[in-house]
């Protein structure tokens, strides 16, 4: 599942619409769930998203900031 999950990823990426933490929260446990876990096996621990990011080389943690409109 960590294989489909990273090229989402990089899918979204190159899209130019890259999933923040809760969006990347979100579609992993959406596949648990789509993969038949339920319940406690379908959660997400709180520093899940900070393991898989270290997990995986080809990914790596931007923070957008604002730019002017001009």
């Amino acid at each position: 599942m960590e294989k489909e999950l990273v090229d989402w990823i990089m899918i979204e990426d190159r899209a130019g619409t890259a999933p923040g933490v809760a969006r990347l929260r979100e579609m992993a446990e959406e596949m648990l769930r789509a993969a038949g876990k339920t319940g406690d096996d379908a959660i997400l621990g709180e520093k899940w998203h900070s393991n898989f990011i270290e997990r995986h080389e080809n990914i790596k943690v931007c923070y957008a900031r604002k730019v002017e409109a001009n």
